[in-house]
């Protein structure tokens, strides 16, 4: 099996709460806007990748003292995922979950198995990078297009393809 991998970090800024949160009446709950907090001593990181999952925690950062001023953290996106944070007291009780940020990843491994033989392709198509169909013969004519194969046991594969021409 060949794997290839890229790796490229992204750098994600947060704002530590000042407020604590508040409950209005019975039921509005506000996650920020109540009285000043001095008591938020971490935030934890959660990550949920596109590739499937719930969110997990990977990594916490101490934030003692730093109420209402801005950090960040960095992340490789590896596939693609959400990243999300949650403050936390001395107690270790959360607060609210800041808002989601996706980051878009790329593909970390491409897996090639020479020990298995492909099965037989029984359709070609070819269509432009607009996704017009541009039929089952391979366009000469120069340009990006992407070829769709499909096996004989129904699963496709999708390449892109420059013709320099």
């Amino acid at each position: 099996m060949i794997l290839a991998k890229a790796a490229a970090l992204v750098w994600l800024t947060f704002t530590v709460p000042s407020t604590n949160a508040y409950v209005e009446g019975d039921s509005v709950f506000y996650c920020e806007g109540g009285l000043p907090t001095n008591d938020i001593s971490w935030v934890r990181f959660l990550r949920q990748d596109v590739t499937g999952g719930m969110p997990y925690a990977f990594d916490s950062l101490d934030v003692r003292g730093k109420e209402g001023l801005q950090d960040s953290f960095a992340v490789d996106p590896g596939p693609g995922a959400h990243f999300y944070a949650i403050a936390v007291n001395g107690r270790g009780k959360p607060s609210c979950w800041y808002s989601g940020v996706y980051v878009p990843g790329y593909v970390t491994a491409v897996p090639i198995d020479d020990e298995k033989p492909l099965l037989p392709i029984i359709e070609t198509k070819w269509y432009n990078v607009r996704g017009d169909y541009l039929g089952h013969k391979q366009p000469q004519t120069k340009g990006t297009y992407l070829k769709v194969e499909t096996y004989s046991d129904r699963k496709r594969r999708t390449q892109k393809i420059t013709v320099l021409r």
